[in-house]
């Protein structure tokens, strides 16, 4: 008579001894048997405490605060990884005093309210051929770069040209953290008047489409640029 073959199978069922076991742990040890998270006696993969941790990180203030304050110091998220741990300790040690001195984080960046931008409408490329509209209207805009400051209060401001500022505002945050804090009237030419711009506020720049001054004098210098031009387009109707 032949004896029975032993069963070597892993069990997964609520019943198997792999499985008993595996409940009987006071811990989240990942997957068993294979087999990914799933609902084992009456527990999801969300109450796994690992999980768990890594939700209440993300919305803790405090903890938020810190990594912040440290990254706005040194120059950027990439940059903070960076340092040596020492110099982060150190850093992390004073973005705590600070919170501690708010009072319970009343010193948090304020709340940034979405502004809705202005769009020109004008005729879409085509994919086909290589298509662009001829049409040189758009807006002089200001992006605050929440990731480069100095001493963690005096930002960097990108200063562009876009007959679609949303647009370019949701592509620039696919890599940075920027904020639009303002955007001129719908110009004729806005490639041209950012030119311009660039030039007048040379002396403030830092790399590219970056200065650093404040934002009240880089608005100024736009409409200044704006009412020149204007008025010189009077002129030139005048003489015509």
């Amino acid at each position: 008579m032949n004896k029975p073959k032993k069963d070597t199978r892993q069990y997964t069922s609520n019943t198997g001894p792999k499985q008993k076991h595996y409940l009987n742990k006071n811990k989240w040890t990942g997957t068993l048997d294979g087999q990914p998270w799933s609902k084992v006696n009456g527990k999801y993969k969300k109450d796994n405490p690992e999980a768990q941790r890594l939700r209440n990180i993300k919305h803790e203030p405090r903890r938020n605060y810190v990594a912040k304050m440290v990254a706005m110091t040194a120059g950027g998220y990439s940059e903070a990884k960076k340092l040596p741990k020492n110099e982060r300790l150190r850093l992390r040690a004073i973005a705590y005093k600070q919170w501690e001195a708010g009072n319970g984080g009343t010193n948090l960046p304020t709340f940034r309210a979405h502004r809705k931008l202005p769009k020109v409408q004008r005729p879409k490329g085509r994919r086909v051929t290589i298509f662009k509209p001829d049409d040189p209207r758009g807006f002089v805009y200001i992006f605050k770069d929440h990731m480069k400051s100095v001493n963690g209060w005096l930002y960097y401001y990108k200063v562009g040209a876009s007959h679609n500022p949303q647009e370019r505002l949701n592509q620039a945050n696919t890599w940075g953290d920027f904020e639009s804090v303002w955007e001129s009237e719908m110009v004729n030419d806005c490639s041209s008047l950012e030119k311009e711009v660039h030039q007048a506020l040379s002396e403030y720049r830092v790399k590219g489409e970056w200065f650093q001054c404040d934002k009240t004098f880089i608005i100024n210098k736009i409409l200044e640029l704006i009412d020149a031009r204007e008025e010189q387009a009077m002129a030139e109707q005048k003489v015509s």
